[in-house]
């Protein structure tokens, strides 16, 4: 039997093994510097704290079997590459150089082009948007793709719902995906089972649980928004399926503002490849279900010509993230787009925490004459956040990057443009934990 005395040494020399053992872990790890000294005092301030702590929110873990999932749905990017090669032709003479070389950080990792021909039609109300949604769904004809981080059955959104559920029942195929956390009241809804019993495919995006909390992190989430229908018409945008007159009001912060862009052309190509892998990578069931459609798909296109000629002249490019790629494009390209930036920069996001990267591009910016302006919610639904991000303000201000507080509701669009003639439009938002 141990004394008390040998007992505290053997816990002791315990914590100095596990502390070296994650030390060098997070040494060696591609991250911040500040996120590595936060981590590396965090485990050695909070003796096995620390490391229980590591282990379920250090690393960007989500599950061997979703890995093995992921790499096989890839083989499908290749196929769906060589398909829409010609697709993504345009004059490189529309485009200046320094914003190519930003187009080719996405192409050289993902396979994902600039793509020339598309129409694009912005909408900044909860009205237009929504409205806009039960149009198009009504007139599918063969598929209608979802995916929200929050989806919540109440007010006006239970028109779009509605339009999905007779879109089923008519033959459409209709494949709805949700955060298994953002969406949790709508899951354990009556609109769910409803949906599902009506022929609408529902899957839950990174379930989580207590034993998955030892294997997978619960933290990081799906925050996607899209809706594709027939292969023709997309949306995304900052806008989750809510209303606004409900949704979160009793934080006081008022209704959400968003925005959401519809596309035509042959980009909705690439937002659809995006949802299936996403799809596919969730469950087995999923993935022989998406590489059987997939199969069948490529070989019909040709034939029922689902990308038509588009007479837009928007240039376009998907850049998707996630937490299981190595390293983030997303990030990679908002910091070099405020290194090409000549004249002025403009960004819209409701939550600011830049990490050591992100501040010191803005602040340079700021410093050799670009205008740099952000545009940011005077109320957000954190005061964690609220506070993260005003520790930050004096350096910025100082630098002369000009800060606007939004008082007109929650500012929740994420938008970046570049000298007026480059734009960043999606989901991400300006701070550390979204670039994982």
């Amino acid at each position: 039997m141990f004394s008390t005395y040998s007992l505290t040494e053997l816990l002791l020399i315990g914590h100095f093994v596990l502390n070296l053992f994650f030390a060098v872990r997070i040494i060696y790890s591609k991250r911040a510097s500040s996120v590595a000294l936060a981590w590396l005092v965090i485990l050695f301030v909070l003796p096995y704290v620390g490391t229980l702590a590591y282990l379920l929110f250090g690393e960007p873990r989500l599950g061997v079997k979703r890995l093995r999932r992921k790499q096989e749905i890839r083989s499908f990017y290749e196929q769906f590459n060589q398909q829409f090669k010609e697709a993504f032709v345009f004059d490189k003479r529309r485009v200046e150089k320094r914003f190519l070389g930003l187009g080719a950080l996405t192409y050289r990792r993902m396979g994902y082009g600039i793509g020339d021909g598309n129409k694009t039609r912005l909408f900044t109300t909860p009205e237009a948007i929504l409205a806009a949604f039960v149009e198009d769904i009504e007139r599918a004809q063969s598929s209608c793709l979802v995916m929200f981080y929050i989806v919540e059955a109440t007010g006006r959104v239970e028109a779009v719902l509605e339009a999905l559920e007779a879109a089923a029942k008519r033959g459409v195929r209709c494949q709805l995906m949700v955060d298994d956390v953002g969406s949790k009241r709508f899951i354990n809804s009556p609109w769910a089972k409803r949906l599902q019993e009506n022929g609408v495919a529902l899957t839950r995006a990174l379930p989580i649980g207590v034993l998955k909390m030892l294997f997978v992190r619960n933290d990081l989430r799906n925050h996607r928004k899209l809706l594709i229908v027939d292969h023709k018409i997309a949306y995304t945008g900052s806008y989750n399926l809510v209303d606004p007159r409900f949704f979160k009001q009793e934080l006081g912060v008022g209704e959400w503002v968003d925005v959401m862009m519809r596309c035509e052309g042959a980009v909705v190509q690439w937002l659809a490849s995006v949802f299936y892998v996403d799809w596919a990578v969730e469950n087995d069931r999923n993935l022989r279900d998406t590489q059987t459609y997939l199969g069948r798909y490529l070989q019909e296109l040709p034939v029922v010509g689902a990308v038509e000629e588009s007479h837009g002249q928007a240039l376009l490019q998907v850049i998707p993230s996630a937490p299981d790629q190595k390293g983030s494009i997303v990030y990679e390209t908002i910091i070099a787009a405020l290194y090409t930036a000549l004249d002025s920069v403009v960004i819209t996001t409701p939550y600011f925490v830049p990490d050591e990267s992100l501040l010191m591009a803005l602040v340079l910016a700021a410093k050799r004459g670009v205008r740099v302006v952000i545009v940011l919610p005077k109320a957000i639904d954190s005061w964690l956040v609220s506070y993260a991000s005003r520790a930050y303000y004096q350096m910025l201000l100082e630098a002369g990057v000009e800060l606007a507080m939004f008082s007109q509701g929650l500012l929740h669009s994420k938008t970046v443009v570049v000298d007026g003639r480059y734009a960043l439009f999606g989901t991400v938002n300006m701070d550390m934990r979204s670039f994982i």
